[in-house]
């Protein structure tokens, strides 16, 4: 569905700040996946460890959890590694939740990545798009990583059977040129094909619209 040939990265890189527009299903659509590829990886720069001892995926605690709930989210790591004396490899949080990163619950979390993130111990960070704007202005680390998720051409590919021949070639056209389209999730873009009417006109502006509506939810959120 996604492209997520970013991942790649992850071996120059201790932390990715993975921004993205999924709205549906953010651990089935996106971090899987992203288990999926890295799996064989962690086996072989951590082979002494399985999956379950070289891989976290949790979810940020809401803004209003108890100081409990967030000491056994740092804890998790240690939890994970008790068998070793430390934690070797990667932790995936997913943020995806937080309408608004401007708080200290979330600065807590960055200075944690801060003070860990290292080679053998990386981080991918899932925020909405809605926060960029707002994380740039408050981004202290130059160091991490920050990466738009983008859709993938085999999942363009895959609308081609419920489209006409011109708004295929249009999809085609915007994916290859067009970086805030291939930032769309794959639920906006067939949003965009049901409710245009059958005709490449009403596609291309229903297109442009949920494109115009991302950046200005993402401009509002961040100033």
């Amino acid at each position: 569905m996604y492209n997520f040939d970013f991942l790649d990265k992850l071996k120059n890189n201790n932390t990715i700040i993975l921004f993205h527009n999924e709205t549906v299903d953010v651990e089935g659509n996106i971090i899987s996946d992203i288990a999926s590829f890295l799996s064989d990886d962690l086996k072989v720069y951590h082979p002494e460890r399985s999956t379950e001892e070289s891989l976290i995926i949790l979810q940020y605690p809401s803004i209003d959890s108890t100081e409990y709930t967030f000491n056994q989210f740092f804890d998790s790591p240690r939890c994970a590694s008790i068998m070793f004396s430390s934690f070797k490899g990667v932790f995936i949080v997913d943020c995806s939740k937080y309408t608004s990163i401007d708080n200290p619950q979330f600065n807590k979390l960055l200075e944690y990545i801060n003070e860990n993130a290292a080679s053998d111990f990386k981080f991918i960070v899932l925020m909405s798009s809605q926060c960029k704007r707002q994380y740039m202005s408050m981004i202290k680390n130059k160091n991490n990583l920050i990466i738009d998720l983008e859709i993938s051409l085999s999942q363009i590919e895959f609308y081609k059977e419920y489209v006409d021949k011109k708004s295929y070639s249009y999809l085609i056209e915007q994916f290859n040129n067009n970086l805030l389209f291939r930032q769309l999730s794959a639920l906006q873009i067939e949003n965009c094909i049901n409710c245009a009417d059958c005709s490449k006109d009403d596609f291309v502006k229903t297109v442009t619209k949920t494109i115009n509506e991302n950046d200005c939810i993402e401009r509002r959120i961040g100033f």
